[in-house]
């Protein structure tokens, strides 16, 4: 859970992070160990095709994993365990078209 705690505030100094991973696995850290060895057999699958499959199985068991955090977060947001993000806080940024002279 950590890197996609960072990804979404990355201020939070390292504490505040573990803090916040502890809240958020509290009661379904057994849960998410049966998610993870769920993919054992994919990364099986990848051995005996010589690596090929683990180029679709990475991808898949981090957009899983994202999902989860996603909910898990919302679960606490709605239990109140967890403020709302709040959207002013959110950083913009803006996309900047390189010209000739930033190539030199």
């Amino acid at each position: 859970m950590i890197p996609y705690i960072l990804a979404e505030n990355p201020n939070m100094d390292s504490s505040e992070v573990f803090e916040m991973t502890k809240m958020l696995t509290q009661g379904v850290k057994l849960d998410i160990f049966v998610l993870q060895i769920s993919f054992l057999p994919w990364y099986l699958l990848g051995i005996i095709t010589c690596g090929l499959a683990i180029f679709y199985v990475t991808p898949y068991q981090e957009a899983t994993l994202c999902e989860a955090y996603i909910f898990f977060r919302d679960k606490a947001i709605d239990e109140g365990y967890l403020a709302p993000i709040d959207d002013e806080s959110e950083v913009e940024v803006e996309h900047v078209e390189p010209t000739i002279e930033d190539l030199h």
